[in-house]
């Protein structure tokens, strides 16, 4: 009877624990003798092994529907440009992006792998083709996926932002309508159709232009796109269309309609309330208002290239035009305190159209005040806080009780009285004062 390979040897020696440290096949095969020391010698262990290994290489076949995904992937080798100046050689990534009905392919340069350059690059990629497919399969890297997983991979926040293009499944309005399926880890044949595109860009894209030297990415650009439609009439092997036959055909009219505006990119920061009702934009070095309740918590700062949004758990608690001008305040008084309101109001004009409410002896009196000091506030400060004339003059006049009981009070002609220590050009007999500002 034939012999079968005991399945300890899988369970205990050749699982994905055990292949920590990057251990030889000998070594394995010598910890599994010990504990099985009847077991397989060397050379049998390694033909069952190598048997084993083969049935496992089984693939799936995959009908891609016209409009149902992009599939995107950067090329592991890199395209140069020259600076003119210098002569200094800098790489540059490559992003290829097929859409799964037709592989239609694009492909651009971008200065690296940061969020904004792979979001303006999908971006352009959209736009090349003429619409939105409903889902994105992107390759695992940093701009689009904080944590890999097998299961519930953790996006990048941009690409959770309910207004990005590229959106997760958790959210249902969005810029552009589409859901981000990240490719496992470890697993390129989730994504088979641009890791080929990658293979024929090198033939297609990379090896024309290899004898010429870029001195702009634009230059790049513009000799990489003026290769694509001869990359894309290029017929498929044994028959006798091309993917750009294909396109026009079945994944033209499929995908959704592309929105008029390009999306803004988002950047996310932690930040917490200071006393003051104000938080920072660290990005920017520029304070923005927030309702005094929130003061002391931490709060999300969601910002684009015109707006700020400020955040308390899903709360949105504030919005504001961005403001890039350092070490500067952009205060709104209904942010602040009904006390910090009252005083941050405080100067001559206010004080004199409280006084004219009350008639115009009040206001020469209280522009009388103001104008015998040398700063306003010296008026308004310690004079008009002083306890006689808050209990008394002041509070009353300000709140035009005279001009409610319709003839003046006492406290109105001690105002006429008291003006004239302060205008002393008033004549006695020239009837009523009639100050001004």
């Amino acid at each position: 009877m034939e012999k079968l390979v005991d399945k300890t040897i899988y369970s205990f020696s050749f699982n994905r624990p055990y292949l920590r440290g990057k251990p030889t096949r000998r070594l394995l095969w010598e910890e599994y003798l010990k504990k099985n020391p009847d077991g397989y010698r060397y050379t049998q262990l390694c033909h069952h092994f190598s048997t084993w290994q083969q049935s496992r290489k089984v693939h799936m076949h995959l009908e891609h529907t016209a409009g149902e995904k992009l599939f995107v992937d950067f090329t592991g080798r890199k395209l140069s440009i020259t600076d003119p100046n210098s002569g200094q050689i800098t790489e540059v990534e490559v992003l290829v992006c097929v859409p799964g009905g037709s592989q239609y392919t694009y492909v651009e340069a971008l200065p690296g792998q940061k969020k904004a350059f792979v979001i303006r690059g999908i971006e352009n990629a959209l736009r090349y083709f003429g619409g939105t497919p409903r889902a994105v399969v992107a390759d695992n890297l940093k701009a689009a996926v904080t944590r890999a997983s097998r299961y519930e991979p953790l996006l990048n926040e941009t690409f959770e932002d309910r207004t990005w293009p590229i959106l997760s499944h958790r959210r249902s309005t969005n810029h552009y309508g589409m859901a981000v399926l990240p490719a496992r880890p470890a697993k390129p044949c989730d994504k088979s159709l641009v890791e080929g595109a990658v293979n024929l860009t090198y033939q297609r894209i990379f090896a024309p232009p290899r004898n010429q030297v870029f001195f702009s990415l634009e230059q790049l650009n513009e000799a990489i796109h003026s290769l694509l439609p001869v990359y894309n009439q290029i017929l498929f092997r044994n028959r006798s269309y091309s993917r750009k036959d294909l396109f026009e055909q079945v994944e033209k009219p499929a995908p959704g309609a592309l929105p008029a505006e390009s999306y803004q990119i988002r950047e996310f920061s932690l930040a917490r309330m200071q006393k003051n009702s104000h938080v920072l934009l660290s990005a920017d070095k520029h304070y923005y208002p927030v309702p005094f309740r929130y003061v002391g918590r931490k709060v999300k700062l969601s910002c684009n290239e015109q707006l700020v949004e400020i955040y308390s758990g899903y709360d949105r608690i504030a919005v504001h035009e961005r403001n890039y001008r350092q070490h500067s305040y952009s205060t709104q008084a209904h942010h602040l305190p009904s006390t910090h309101r009252f005083v941050a109001e405080w100067n001559v004009e206010r004080f004199e159209q409280w006084a004219e409410k009350a008639g115009p002896q009040t206001k020469a009196f209280i522009s009388g005040i103001l104008q015998s000091k040398k700063h306003p506030e010296q008026g308004y400060g310690p004079q008009i806080k002083s306890s006689d004339l808050r209990s008394s003059l002041f509070r009353r006049t300000l709140a035009g009780e005279e001009s409610r009981q319709g003839t003046p009070g006492k406290s109105l002609l001690k105002g006429a009285a008291l003006s004239e220590l302060f205008l002393p050009d008033r004549a006695p007999d020239s009837g009523p004062a009639t100050g001004s500002a």
